[in-house]
């Protein structure tokens, strides 16, 4: 993942990432983003990951609800986004970013 002037950058192809491992990615970057002072928040919007992830507002919706059933994703309170958990933090570096590494070789 990058953070660019654009925003979160998520530097794998769509097409070898599933949909919920591209979601997790982008919230990655923002967090990143975020933490670093390069954006303004630590979270994006559905809208905002809809229109990376290119899929439906159906699709997005079922797959962010399926991340926050697992733990791994939490909505933001006042302004409807998402972001990454602590957890999910914690379980994208240790589990997952190794298989998504995998897959972009």
């Amino acid at each position: 993942v990058a953070v660019g002037e654009e925003g979160p950058v998520v530097l794998v192809g769509k097409e070898k990432l599933t949909d919920s491992e591209g979601l997790l990615l982008m919230l990655l970057a923002a967090w990143v983003g975020g933490r670093l002072g390069k954006l303004d928040r630590l979270w994006l919007g559905r809208d905002e990951l809809r229109g990376w992830l290119g899929k439906s507002g159906k699709i997005v919706g079922t797959r962010l609800g399926e991340l926050c059933r697992e733990g791994l994703v939490v909505r933001t309170e006042d302004d409807g986004g998402y972001r990454l958990s602590t957890f999910g933090i914690k379980r994208l570096v240790e589990e997952l970013l190794p298989q998504i590494r995998g897959k972009a070789s």
